[in-house]
């Protein structure tokens, strides 16, 4: 499809799976690049392409951000490195940093309790 090609709502609408009223609040709030032509809304095919890679690339660092705070993830990933596992058992680390929760999660792990989900307590996930 040529990118510059104009899409009504409804078009967007079908391309997006969602209702056109979602495609113009979407356009309003500044989500998603529109122009009105005569009063009505379009949006060019490049500027949904644009809307989604975005969501999608927000999306994944979501997931990804997720993961890596879930001390499981981090204890299998230093099993695979024994050295780095034994450095950071051994290091002195400040309470609340990377170092002391990979500490924790493999303590965690060698005392039977690494079925437990203990999160990083990073910028997003302060009590």
């Amino acid at each position: 499809m040529d990118e510059q090609v104009l899409l009504t709502p409804e078009e967007t609408a079908e391309l997006l799976r969602v209702e056109p009223s979602d495609v113009v609040a979407l356009v309003e709030d500044g989500s998603l690049a529109g122009l009105q032509v005569r009063g009505h809304w379009r949006i060019t095919f490049q500027s949904v392409k644009q809307f989604v890679s975005q969501n999608l690339q927000q999306q994944n660092l979501k997931a990804l951000e997720h993961t890596l705070q879930i001390q499981a993830t981090w204890v299998k990933a230093l099993k695979q490195s024994p050295e780095l596992g034994q450095q950071i058992r051994c290091g002195s680390f400040v309470a609340g940093s990377m170092g002391a929760f990979l500490q924790e999660a493999l303590a965690a792990s060698e005392g039977g309790t690494s079925g437990n989900v203990v999160r990083f307590p990073g910028p997003n996930n302060v009590s």
